[in-house]
């Protein structure tokens, strides 16, 4: 895809870089928070069927270890469903900015069929591979202290977090976005640092706003179970609301809200770092200017 004839293709500032993303939010609200309200609500019930077993799992452990192997399995089934849920909505909500900035007209359908036919399945090669990074970096560091696996796990998440806008604008194979999206980023990481630690702070405090707006009708409920004597044997029965119909719909609603911002930022960083990249390559590759001085010299000499 060409990249220059796009209007956020340029280098950015923490002021333009949050217009923009709120700016493609609000252009596109509709249909970004339908697919991820629908996407998300199709999850539920397989999350509180895992929910429901967790707790089950918890209350029997001490009697039967054995089922410790169980847990781990179902655990490791909810986190491939998971990796299968961001490997398409990543990529979907990328391709569906793009393609509607390009052409307002073009169907979500079209948009749907292309993201599943060639990106899916290589998104989520680059998200299991991120996860294998992401763990095997924060191992490093912890063999220097707490500390250093916490700046492992910065590091990684910085320069791994375009790599989705990479794979779409792209085309390229698993490890060539991964390598590619290191690249790109270690172009200005710092810059890119900061607007990422700003969006996850504004993500995080948005997403408890939410968390306790939604909260609000269980509040009573949440609290009498808290510290009641009838608690359940695990001890989670004061989580007991989180399967109520209402407020599984409620907080899909929320969440679907903040959803598409995380890979909108991912693009408009991508646009960023490419600029710079471009810029930087058109610089060694021109001409350098004839040196007029060093070609009087070589005159002098001559005569």
């Amino acid at each position: 895809m060409e990249q220059e004839s796009r209007s956020y293709y340029r280098p950015t500032s923490l002021e333009r870089i949050f217009s923009d993303l709120f700016d493609i939010y609000k252009r596109h609200f509709g249909w970004l928070f339908f697919i991820s309200f629908f996407s998300l609500l199709l999850l539920q019930p397989v999350l509180l069927r895992f929910q429901a077993s967790y707790t089950d799992l918890l209350a029997r452990l001490e009697e039967d270890p054995t089922l410790l192997v169980t847990f781990y399995r179902k655990f490791l089934g909810v986190a491939v469903l998971m990796l299968a849920y961001y490997a398409f909505l990543q990529p979907f909500i990328i391709l569906f900015v793009v393609r509607r900035e390009e052409d307002p007209s073009v169907s979500v359908g079209k948009i749907f069929v292309e993201t599943l036919r060639k990106y899916f399945l290589r998104s989520f090669g680059i998200l299991l591979a991120t996860v294998f990074i992401m763990v095997g970096g924060t191992i490093l560091g912890l063999l220097a202290l707490v500390i250093g696996a916490l700046f492992s796990l910065l590091f990684l998440v910085v320069v791994l977090y375009p790599v989705e806008a990479v794979l779409v604008m792209e085309d390229e194979g698993i490890f060539a976005s991964i390598g590619r999206s290191m690249k790109l980023v270690l172009k200005d990481f710092w810059r890119v640092t900061g607007y990422i630690l700003l969006f996850l702070l504004f993500y995080m405090m948005a997403s408890m706003i939410l968390s306790t707006i939604t909260m609000i009708p269980y509040a009573g409920k949440f609290l009498g179970d808290l510290f009641s004597s009838s608690q359940d044997a695990s001890g989670l029965g004061f989580l007991s609301y989180m399967s109520n119909p209402l407020y599984v719909v409620l907080n899909t609603l929320t969440s679907a809200l903040l959803q598409p911002l995380g890979p909108i930022l991912s693009l408009l960083v991508y646009f960023h770092v490419r600029y710079l990249d471009d810029r930087d390559r058109q610089a060694r590759e021109e001409p350098l200017p004839p040196n007029t001085d060093d070609d009087e010299d070589i005159q002098d000499l001559l005569r």
